[in-house]
């Protein structure tokens, strides 16, 4: 297990991953800032969270987002006398959580059922205010955390990269490109990524995100009005399919991107 605690100016950026042959496969990060945690990463990380929440006397937890990458040592926080704090839309999915394929159990595992109080519109720690900001796309419960003062934006999985070539089947392209337009207009220098830790210049980083996904809509429309079939478009648009989308069994795939930019995908279902 790899577990790294750095700090940036007044924030704790917790980076954690299973290791292969002791080499980190897929970072999370949480965040902690004065008492409060941002996320508690993946299953197989509980352990070292909990020893995190004891060790920097965090007195109250938010959650992001439903998925299990950010809800694992949520049980935990509950052992602890904590409970979490999580959008409305997740909280049924936090406390019964689903059924996930393989390769997600394998990389993070399945999270233990755990109690959750609803976020409020405002998160107050000792020095800092947060805006709680409904953030829908990558999932229907998404919300990422701003505080105005410092500039900083905790943008749980809005934004991953800059230019994707996979997506879930239960993402929502269009509402992600909406979200994205409206994260702009708010004034921040630095978002904390929950895959890739600290990003600067993130206004710029949303702003090459956005022009992407409003570049590869247009594509695939195009592509789709003059007649092509799924597969077609998705080959142009993202290359042929390759050993991601196997792995997954389709839960994560090119051709998903291609559906979702279409207004074809699950969501907001949850899978």
């Amino acid at each position: 297990m790899f577990f790294k605690v750095e700090k940036f100016e007044d924030i704790h950026a917790i980076q954690v991953s299973k290791t292969v042959l002791n080499k980190p496969l897929y970072f999370v990060h949480a965040f902690c800032i004065d008492n409060l945690l941002i996320d508690t990463g993946f299953d197989g990380s509980k352990t070292y969270m909990q020893q995190f929440i004891k060790d920097y006397r965090v007195k109250s937890i938010v959650i992001t987002h439903h998925h299990e990458d950010h809800i694992g040592a949520n049980a935990a926080a509950n052992r602890l006398g904590i409970t979490p704090i999580v959008p409305a839309e997740g909280i049924e999915l936090i406390r019964h959580p689903h059924a996930l394929q393989w390769y997600r159990r394998l990389l993070w595992g399945l999270p233990e059922p755990s109690e959750a109080g609803l976020l409020p519109d405002k998160v107050r720690t000792r020095r800092f205010n947060l805006d709680v900001i409904p953030t829908p796309g990558h999932s229907h419960d998404h919300t990422v955390f701003y505080e105005k003062s410092r500039g900083w934006l905790f943008s749980g999985d809005v934004f991953l990269a800059e230019k994707l070539k996979y997506m879930r089947d239960d993402e929502d392209a269009n509402i992600t490109i909406e979200t994205l337009r409206k994260l702009l207009g708010l004034d921040f220098d630095v978002m904390f990524d929950a895959l890739r830790g600290p990003v600067h210049d993130a206004k710029t980083a949303i702003k090459n995100k956005l022009t992407f996904l409003e570049e590869k809509k247009a594509l695939v429309q195009s592509l789709h009005k003059k007649g092509l079939g799924l597969r077609s478009i998705t080959t142009r648009a993202f290359g042929r399919e390759d050993f991601m989308t196997m792995l997954s069994g389709g839960h994560f795939s090119k051709i998903n991107f291609t559906k979702s930019l279409l207004g074809i995908s699950k969501y907001p279902l949850s899978t």
